[in-house]
């Protein structure tokens, strides 16, 4: 908790009055917090107080809410990682009409101040086990021609996951002493704690998702609402395909 207040920005879907009544009630609960703000037309949710990032974070989703954070306070840019299965492994897959690796997860990095770094992860696939305990990190390159493991090992450790029995896992941190900057090109990987590294993405600058509140892509044109849900429909039908191929 920081000792002095700041304002903090999301990005939560909301459709009605309903949806803003539930968004109220959650941050009354929350501690430390002055004031918030909730605008339905914007779908935006502006808090004031001492909180974490990612606590309030936690908070909105548990009104079972799509959310993004936007920024903060100070706030220097945002990255983003998507997390897939290792090139070669997708490589028998080239007979069909389009070529695609699976995704299992996405990170996102918002730039709280220039030493603390706020890490919004999420990952989903039915090979996780709630029983073992897995991690994140940004490997020293981004070079995954040969795997997650192939890119050079731990720069950055960014903390512990813990999956729940549908193989679904989060984590919301903020990490201090660690800048956007230095982690734009390299990898960041996702694996089994002490083990190999499962899925991996390169962290790409978004500063376009966080400063345009309707597209998030000039090239597909979707709203952040829809390459959301987009990228949980992929998680979700590696899931699914998982699950019956174990049958």
């Amino acid at each position: 908790m920081s000792s002095t207040s700041f304002k903090t920005e999301f990005a939560v879907y909301m459709t009605c009055e309903h949806c803003v009544e539930d968004v109220r009630s959650t941050l009354a609960k929350v501690p430390n917090l002055d004031r918030y703000d909730i605008d339905l037309p914007s779908q935006s949710v502006t808090v004031t107080g001492r909180a974490a990032p990612s606590v309030l974070a936690k908070s909105l989703r548990e009104t079972g809410r799509q959310v993004i954070i936007r920024g903060t306070t100070g706030s220097g840019g945002a990255a983003v990682a998507i997390l897939e299965e290792p090139f070669t492994a997708a490589i028998p897959e080239w007979h069909s009409k389009e070529f695609t690796q699976k995704v299992h997860g996405i990170g996102r990095l918002v730039q709280l101040s220039p030493t603390q770094t706020l890490l919004d992860l999420t990952v989903r696939a039915a090979v996780l086990r709630p029983n073992k305990t897995y991690e994140a990190y940004i490997a020293r390159t981004g070079d995954l021609s040969k795997g997650p493991d192939g890119a050079g090992g731990v720069l950055h450790h960014l903390g512990e996951v813990k999956v729940d029995e549908k193989g679904y896992g989060d984590l919301f941190v903020e990490k201090d002493g660690l800048s956007i900057w230095d982690m734009i090109g390299r990898a960041m990987v996702f694996g089994e704690k002490g083990g190999p590294g499962l899925w991996a993405g390169v962290v790409a600058r978004s500063a376009g998702v966080w400063g345009n509140t309707k597209t998030v892509c000039s090239c597909s044109g979707k709203d952040l609402w829809e390459e959301g849900r987009d990228m949980e429909g992929k998680m979700e039908s590696d899931v699914e395909a998982q699950l019956q191929s174990s049958l």
